[in-house]
């Protein structure tokens, strides 16, 4: 573990995970009862639309996002950090536009686009860190990764949950739209902090890999 977390380019994914974690949790568990509190006629709408967003943009996207960051990764190195950050760039302004607009198919539109945009952060990340570290370390960059995100999924909703109770989100359900937005825009836009550093990293690190090889040829 202590092995892991001094490689900059893992060190940096982990933060960012961390980071981004918090954020997608908090619109996992309270972007429901957004929609259900401030759209009530619109339950059945909201749970086949969501469903079916998620479903079919969550894996277009890791597909398309998996298959951009190989096939550009020949021209730059920093092609999978770009292509993390861009989603979530994308993923702040929709989801302040879903929370604050009165229209119900704005919101769920701005939401679907959200999850096409911002769900091909994985992939990308992962094969960076298995790049950057020993192939025997591979299955444990991806388990070290996971308990920095289920640290997240557990601290998230204990955080959210005393904001939500201070600001009084039972009595007026648009808090949960503005606290959500500002949990996306914090934790997307910190994550993407650690995220250009990590990229920065592997891109050092492949590119004296590839003058290394040039060495032996």
């Amino acid at each position: 573990m202590a092995e892991i977390n001094r490689n900059p380019v893992c060190k940096n994914i982990f933060r960012a995970g961390f980071l981004r974690t918090m954020g997608s949790m908090i619109v996992t568990a309270f972007v429901p009862v957004f929609f259900q509190r401030v759209f009530p006629a619109y339950k059945s709408q909201y749970a086949i639309i969501n469903a079916a967003a998620l479903t079919i943009f969550g894996f277009s996207s890791a597909l398309i996002g998996g298959m951009l960051s190989d096939k550009l990764e020949k021209k730059s190195y920093m092609t999978k950090s770009a292509i993390i950050m861009t989603g979530h760039f994308l993923a702040v302004p929709l989801t302040a536009i879903a929370c604050f607009t009165n229209n119900f198919w704005i919101a769920i539109s701005c939401f679907a686009a959200k999850i096409f945009f911002s769900g091909s952060y994985f992939a990308p990340a992962i094969t960076m860190m298995q790049n950057s570290t020993d192939p025997t370390n591979s299955g444990f960059v991806v388990s070290a990764y996971t308990f920095y995100a289920y640290l997240a999924q557990t601290l998230a909703p204990l955080i959210f949950g005393f904001f939500a109770n201070y600001y009084g989100a039972i009595a007026n359900p648009r808090i949960y739209g503005y606290l959500v937005t500002a949990a996306v825009t914090c934790g997307y836009l910190g994550s993407n902090v650690f995220y250009y550093k990590a990229g920065r990293e592997y891109e050092k690190m492949m590119q004296q890999r590839d003058q290394d090889a040039q060495l032996l040829k």
